[in-house]
């Protein structure tokens, strides 16, 4: 965001156009900045208040009154906010933000120390906004704390925290005084172009205590009542209740309930199945759930949209909290089990399908399940030739929608769709481990896992199995990596399942290479490639195969000392099978590779054109991970050959990527 340009948080809706102007907490938290900059310091404040209060709208409000105060850039990352839901991980949050700060998400572990570094590096000597909305506990705020002088950092959450670290200054959020709620009442009549008289503004007041959010859905209430039904509105309006919260939001709730049609009461019940409020959905989410035509789909979302039952976010509709817990509440007084089964079952197919076609473009590897086939099948060449040419758009659809897709994997177990909980490990493996998303790996291999055992999948278990080893291995789990291995291992002996059999063998070398057992590892390797040439009878993928196992084999010479030679020959046989081959990851991982054991052979000249071959690929690919990685080796080779300037020269891009 340039300087001088209007304050816009990337992350959050536009702020209501009826907001009534809360001067003291907004004056208040203007303050704590002015001081933290007359101080050289970040600001941090702790905004909390119940649901409905407004909080989130006051810091929406607040963005826009500061304008140009931040003009490097002012973010929003919303959190969980449902009780029951999945605690806060720092690191995805962490991680959110960094992407939406412009950081390619490939470049991103879930080590919160790493990530908290790069946002360190990120805000050091630049003014930024940075919103946490929906914060479950305090444990984050000791994360968000940098040197950015003139900066504000904001936590919002229902609860007032007791051990809320020194820095952050609290405020809570009150109800609406009487006057403001009024206005605001006149002001959401007036916005449907109504005439809000004394008599239902101050029904309105006393029935919502104040409560931005009950004010809201009231006002639409009553403006669709018919001219003259005054009468009708003082029913539900007992000054009493507002004691009684959950009872003064059913009340509301219910006038706003027997307004909508059908069609909208039926959305407004079954979109709740959705998983968190927080978690937009699109318009054909929405239209795959309730099982609708596009125009009922609409009409539906634009009628609980008129009556505040349903916001409007970046690229599609969420539910207030509040307004979720009210619909899954109806959902279950009305709908039957298996209707509600129906509709959660349509969901999960939904995303499903779009999970496995993007899945698909990122990697032509073996896969177990009928539905990957025949979605395969069914996209027409023209569609899947774009998307080969755009591969970012098909991990970032699968990055954007990642926690809907975790989400949606326990759902799916919590209700007995197991194959499409298995479906769905298959189907993120791409986007988590290119991403590193080992913590949201580990969920969803391991509910996957207990899916397919339920369900007695002998082949998908042996695969996911494959799948959550790769994890351990990474983590230097050795002993858990070799059991699930092996698992795998007798599964697809017994099943007779060769991809598997050899895919098993080379995930136990690798195990081995990790205990420095070269010699062993190698002759796993060797039994992986005999198998491969003896029973595989498609050419292509005997081909593959074949070549996949000289590359690693190829690998494992190169860490076992005076095999050089037997390196070369296997990663030669690697590279000219994929030199001409749709795969590019794998071909740059096989140069880069062969550059090293070139570098260690003492051929550092020859090492710099393979080297330079798979950094280029690797840019192509957005692999920016591996582009550091080759680098790093570039920059070594041109050390051993003396070459200094070219070493920094490497150091340095390799530090800007």
């Amino acid at each position: 965001m340039a300087a001088g340009s209007t304050t816009a948080l990337h992350g959050m809706p536009q702020p209501d156009d009826t907001f009534v102007n809360r001067g003291g907490p907004l004056a208040a938290i203007r303050r704590v900045l002015e001081d933290a900059k007359a101080a050289g310091q970040c600001a941090y404040v702790h905004v909390y208040g119940p649901s409905g209060v407004g909080k989130s709208q006051l810091i929406y409000q607040l963005a826009r009154q500061l304008d140009t105060e931040f003009p490097d850039g002012a973010w929003c990352v919303e959190l969980g906010s449902v009780e029951g839901a999945v605690l806060a991980r720092p690191a995805a949050y962490l991680r959110q933000l960094l992407t939406y700060m412009g950081v390619d998400a490939a470049t991103l572990t879930d080590d919160v120390g790493l990530l908290s570094t790069r946002l360190r590096e990120k805000v050091a000597t630049r003014r930024v906004l940075i919103v946490l909305d929906g914060v479950v506990g305090p444990a984050i705020a000791e994360v968000f704390r940098f040197h950015a002088p003139g900066s504000l950092v904001v936590l919002i959450s229902r609860d007032r925290w007791d051990r809320l670290p020194g820095s952050y200054v609290p405020f809570e959020i009150q109800p609406l005084k009487d006057q403001d709620a009024a206005e605001l009442a006149e002001l959401r009549f007036r916005r449907r172009g109504i005439a809000c008289t004394p008599r239902v503004a101050d029904a309105i007041v006393r029935g919502t205590g104040g409560m931005p959010q009950l004010i809201a859905v009231g006002a639409e209430t009553l403006a669709g009542l018919p001219a003259g039904s005054e009468e009708l509105v003082l029913r539900f309006v007992d000054a009493k209740l507002v004691k009684d919260w959950g009872r003064v939001f059913r009340q509301m709730y219910d006038s706003a309930y027997d307004q909508l049609s059908t069609a909208g009461k039926r959305a407004y019940r079954l979109l709740s199945l959705h998983p968190l409020p927080e978690l937009e959905f699109s318009v054909d989410a929405a239209m795959a759930l309730l099982g609708t035509d596009f125009v009922t789909t609409v009409n539906a979302l634009t009628e609980l949209r008129n009556k505040n039952l349903l916001t409007t976010a970046s690229e599609g509709y969420r539910f207030h909290s509040s307004v979720w817990r009210d619909a899954a509440t109806r959902r279950d007084e009305v709908d039957s089990p298996d209707v509600q089964q129906e509709a959660v079952g349509r969901m999960l197919l939904w995303y499903l399908e779009k999970a496995v076609s993007y899945e698909l473009v990122l990697s032509d590897r073996w896969r177990v399940l009928e539905i990957f086939q025949r979605v395969a099948a069914a996209c027409d060449l023209a569609d899947r030739v774009a998307r080969e040419r755009t591969r970012e758009v098909a991990l970032a659809w699968l990055e954007r929608n990642l926690e809907i897709l975790v989400q949606l994997v326990l759902l799916a177990h919590d209700r007995g769709f197991d194959r499409e909980a298995v479906a769905f490990g298959e189907a993120l493996w791409s986007v988590l481990h290119l991403h590193n998303h080992f913590d949201n790996w580990r969920t969803v291999h391991e509910v996957a896992l207990k899916s397919a055992e339920r369900a007695n999948l002998p082949l998908p278990l042996m695969h996911l199995s494959l799948q959550l080893a790769t994890l351990e291995l990474r983590e230097g789990k050795l002993d858990r990596a070799e059991t699930l291995v092996d698992t795998a291992y007798r599964i697809a002996v017994d099943q007779d399942h060769v991809f598997g059999q050899q895919s098993a063998l080379e995930w136990k070398a690798r195990v081995l290479l990790e205990r420095q057992a070269y010699e062993r590892a190698v002759g796993f390797y060797s039994q992986s490639i005999d198998l491969a040439q003896a029973r595989l009878t498609d050419a292509e993928g005997r081909g593959r195969a074949v070549a996949l196992g000289h590359f690693h084999r190829g690998r494992a010479y190169h860490r076992w000392r005076d095999h050089l030679p037997e390196s070369f020959a296997d990663l030669s046989i690697a590279a000219t099978f994929f030199q001409d081959s749709a795969d590019r990851d794998n071909y740059a991982k096989i140069l880069h590779e062969y550059g090293d054991a070139l570098r260690h052979g003492q051929r550092a000249r020859e090492a710099i054109a393979p080297l330079e071959m798979a950094l280029s690929l690797f840019l192509a690919e957005k692999s920016l991970v591996s582009a550091r990685r080759v680098l790093q080796s570039l920059a070594r080779t041109a050390q051993a050959l003396g070459d200094h300037p070219a070493a920094q020269e490497y150091l340095r891009r390799m530090h800007t990527i």
